[in-house]
């Protein structure tokens, strides 16, 4: 997982892609199929949610922001990575901006 979030990162640094707005659809892709979990059975509404959420990152984050944040905790295991990403008050408002669609 760790090497995955390495080279899906350094891709996106060499990206023409790489300027202020975060709108760089590998990226939000991955944070969509994150959010959705590898569950085969996933509930409209969390599809719902996960869609708005993607959304609120991208608007929130520019795209070297989510990358200089995401590399900081890539040495990190999977559950203390999710502690520190909801730490950022970005991540906390697009959580509550969402929340209703659960």
């Amino acid at each position: 997982m760790k090497h995955l979030i390495l080279i899906l990162l350094f891709l996106l640094l060499i990206s023409k892609n790489a300027y202020s707005e975060m709108n760089n659809s590998k990226l939000l892709n991955n944070i969509f199929n994150g959010c959705i979990g590898k569950s085969k059975k996933v509930k409209p509404q969390k599809y719902i949610y996960c869609g708005c959420y993607t959304t609120k990152i991208g608007e929130k984050f520019t795209l070297d922001e989510f990358i200089k944040m995401s590399m900081n905790f890539s040495h990190l295991t999977k559950k203390q990575m999710t502690k520190e990403f909801v730490k950022n008050n970005k991540i906390i408002s697009s959580i509550k901006e969402c929340i209703e669609y659960l």
